[in-house]
């Protein structure tokens, strides 16, 4: 399934003898659903 990365994010704390990160990646796909604005008329694409 072709998509498009939008975002990619990795924050992390490696003080110590423990280490956490936390990832985000957002993305959307090519022949993804899209969604209007009832006030402003303005196309959202849908995002995961």
């Amino acid at each position: 399934v072709p998509v498009t990365l939008l975002e990619y994010g990795l924050n992390s704390v490696t003080e110590g003898i423990d280490a956490i990160a936390h990832t985000r990646v957002v993305i959307r796909g090519e022949n993804s659903h899209t969604a209007t604005h009832a006030l402003t008329g303005e196309t959202i694409h849908r995002t995961f």
